[in-house]
């Protein structure tokens, strides 16, 4: 409708809020804060599982990209593209973590 278009331009253009370029929700950054509760072990198999299951997207997120990329939308293929290099971005800092506890011997 051209209510619905108005709506759709509105929403997409700036000015941007803030909260909008916040980091994204990550229930795997939020627990840890916490994790010092476990004991060592299960600390290290916490941060293992997390990058397993990290790891475990990437199937979903590859479909989901070249789906955009056979029908030619650019702008999802990018978004698509955006979505899987947030989950990269993860797992590095998922790793640099482990590392980082191991360093510290809280691993």
């Amino acid at each position: 409708t051209p209510e619905g278009t108005r709506a759709l331009k509105q929403w997409l253009a700036p000015p941007i809020p803030l909260t909008d370029a916040a980091a994204s929700f990550s229930p795997i950054r939020t627990r840890l804060y916490f994790l010092k509760a476990l004991p060592r072990k299960q600390r290290l198999a916490y941060l293992e599982e997390a990058l397993e299951q990290s790891k475990a997207q990437f199937p979903i997120l590859e479909a989901n990209e070249e789906k955009y990329v056979e029908s030619g939308d650019v702008f999802g293929r990018l978004a698509a593209q955006g979505m899987r290099r947030t989950v990269e971005s993860h797992i590095a800092w998922l790793k640099e973590l482990r590392q980082t506890l191991r360093q510290a011997d809280l691993i």
